[in-house]
Order: structure tokens, then C-alpha cells, then sequence
């Protein structure tokens, strides 16, 4: 069937669930310092964390960043794709190492972080940790993929049985299991 069944999808979950994670997120404003101007950047985190300065006032003693200065809901991957490698794995370090110590539902001051850019001092707003998503929140992705993969073996199995009407000259004819798709009648 094209459509896939309820059993179907359940049991499409069962067999991928190991694969179906949502990735941690963060959201967080910055304050980025390019390489000039990295061996200062330890005092005006030291000064900006005793003054109590809040992002706004923060980014002031910053520069531009093309990027951007405020990032919500971003995955690790999307984030690498804006700072680099560096830049995640830092940030990854520091909200673990941090995570004891801070109440998490205010923002705090993470870093240093450096990135392929240059230094960032991340005011973190909001982490959630990597989860496993449920049935009905992949319920959706599960059809469309059963519907698709579904799709693609009745298309292979009509163009099996064109083929068995005729001799193409010129064409050497695959084993035939390929000729005769699996799931075909």
C-alpha cells in the first residue's frame, strides 16, 4: 500500500528510534573580539562580569560580527556552520562545566569561546540537552518516508514488468533479481 498503516509507522519507529533525536539547542547573544584584540579580552570579561553589565551594554565593548549577535533554538551543526568547530565544542565545555553552578532559567556569562573568528563572550539564554523524540513527533516524517519508499518500489516494479515485454537491442540486462525488484509480484 501507498499509504502506510498505523502498525507500519509504529514499527518504522521501533526499527529507527535509536536515530531519531533531537539535538541540544541554544540560544544565546554574544559579544565577539577579533584576534587583534584577544590578549584583552580576559580583562574585559573580568571587568564586565564585576560591573554586572548586562548583553546590551556588553556589546558596546565589542565589534560588529557579520553573523549576527543573537542566536535562538540553534543546533550544534548550525552553529558550527557559523563559528567553526571550535566555537561548539567550546561553548559545549563551557555550559557542562558551568551548569552546576548557575541557575539555568536566567542568562549567564560563558567564556571566552574562541572561534574561527576570533573571541566571543556568550551570554547564554536557554540550553536544552538532546532528547529522544516520540512516536507522535516523528509520526508525521515516518509516513512520508514509508509513502515514498513505497512509491519508489511500485514504480521499480511497473518498469520490471514493462520490461519483461521487451528486447531492448543494444542493452546488457541486469542480474535478475535487479530486473525483478523484491516486493514485486
Amino acid at each position: 500500500a501507498l499509504v502506510p498503516t498505523a502498525d507500519e509507522i509504529s514499527a518504522e519507529f521501533e526499527r529507527r528510534q535509536a536515530a531519531l533525536v533531537q539535538p541540544p539547542t541554544y540560544s544565546f547573544e554574544h559579544v565577539f573580539f577579533g584576534p587583534a584584540r584577544a590578549p584583552a579580552v580576559a580583562v574585559i570579561a573580568a571587568s564586565l562580569l564585576d560591573a554586572g553589565l548586562d548583553v546590551e551594554a556588553a556589546r558596546a565593548l565589542g565589534a560588529p560580527f557579520l553573523q549576527g549577535h543573537q542566536f535562538l533554538g540553534q543546533t550544534p551543526d548550525q552553529l558550527q556552520r557559523n563559528f567553526g568547530h571550535d566555537f561548539v565544542a567550546g561553548l559545549e565545555q563551557a555550559q557542562r562545566e558551568s551548569a552546576a553552578t548557575v541557575n539555568p532559567n536566567a542568562g549567564y556569562w560563558l567564556g571566552p569561546i574562541a572561534s574561527a573568528y576570533g573571541l566571543h563572550l556568550v551570554w547564554l539564554t536557554n540550553h536544552e540537552a538532546a532528547r529522544n523524540l516520540s512516536l507522535p513527533e516523528v509520526a508525521g516524517q515516518l509516513r512520508h518516508d514509508l509513502g515514498y519508499a513505497a512509491q519508489k518500489r511500485s514504480l521499480a516494479c511497473a518498469i520490471a514488468a514493462l520490461r519483461k515485454g521487451y528486447i531492448v537491442q543494444g542493452w546488457t540486462p541486469q542480474a535478475p533479481a535487479a530486473n525483478h525488484p523484491a516486493g514485486c509480484s
